[in-house]
């Protein structure tokens, strides 16, 4: 039930999309000419959509003891792949009763950081995307050494029902106070890059998620609350409805609900906000957040 992918990039070039989280190989130890041919295939189509990949292969956290298992096979899909993009993402969300911060950077980022340091000197490594900036977890990636070990701090700053500009001082699963604390953090350790690599505003059909007027606005806000703040990157969660399995409609599944397009590629009304606010900004550089004398009242 899936589209080609040739397809639905092109969806992708025509509203302006320039990163894509993606992954055109999964870890392993030895790979074949047909794990070559495949990964050409996507980074070249991607290349000439204009598209730029940032890696990101899928993997749990090693258990204690193969932790060598790991590290052997993310070495050999380095020195296969590391033609396919210079930034490097493993995992997703382990901070959501996952993995604990220590045994997160212990068994899988610093090996990660520490081959890649070897294998890719230029290549640049990112924390598998954090769910959310919570405490304690967030402090604890801190206090481990998490932004020694990393290039890059992925983060997914979720907020619906509530939007992207929304205030109240506290570090929940509210956006801008995440991001704030995300942005002075990452400032404190060497200036790292910020990269929004999921926000969302999905559509399911309830009342503790938005419509689709309201899930257009909110893309558009998200990208200029982020301009604002400096962050280097923001990838939108998802492109089309469905999951990386099934693109099938479930109008009761949220996380069949997040894209911009339908399952049947048909345009919500955020693909074409996405496509004018790029068409918009083009060139443009965000000076910062304007004053409007209030907390609550937000421009950039």
């Amino acid at each position: 039930d899936q589209y080609d992918f040739a397809t639905v990039s092109s969806l992708q070039e025509r509203i302006g999309a320039r990163w894509l989280r993606t992954s055109p190989f999964t870890l392993k130890e030895t790979y074949t000419a047909e794990d070559d041919q495949r990964a050409h295939q996507r980074i070249d189509l991607l290349a000439s959509r204009g598209i730029l990949p940032h890696v990101h292969p899928a993997s749990s956290v090693p258990k204690e003891g193969e932790e060598e298992t790991f590290r052997k096979a993310f070495k050999a899909a380095l020195q296969r792949f590391s033609w396919t993009g210079p930034y490097w993402e493993v995992g997703n969300e382990y901070n959501l009763g996952v993995a604990s911060a220590p045994d997160y950077i212990n068994r899988m980022l610093r090996p990660i950081h520490e081959v890649t340091r070897e294998v890719f000197p230029q290549g640049k490594v990112m924390c598998a995307g954090l769910g959310g900036v919570h405490k304690p977890w967030f402090p604890d990636f801190v206090k481990a050494g998490g932004l020694e070990a990393c290039d890059v701090l992925s983060i997914h700053p979720g907020c619906h029902p509530r939007a992207p500009e929304f205030w109240e001082g506290f570090t929940g699963w509210v956006f801008r106070p995440q991001m704030l604390e995300a942005m002075r953090t990452a400032a404190e350790h060497g200036n790292k890059e910020v990269w929004v690599t999921e926000a969302y505003a999905p559509t399911s059909p309830g009342r503790k998620y938005v419509d689709l007027r309201t899930s257009a606005d909110y893309l558009v806000r998200t990208y200029a609350c982020c301009l604002g703040l400096g962050v280097r990157v923001v990838e939108w969660y998802t492109f089309q409805d469905g999951t990386w399995f099934s693109q099938r409609p479930r109008p009761d599944d949220i996380e069949h609900n997040f894209g911009i397009v339908y399952t049947d590629l048909t345009p919500k009304p955020a693909y074409v906000a996405y496509g004018v606010m790029t068409e918009q900004l083009e060139g443009a550089s965000c000076k910062g957040r304007l004053d409007l004398a209030a907390e609550d009242l937000y421009g950039v």
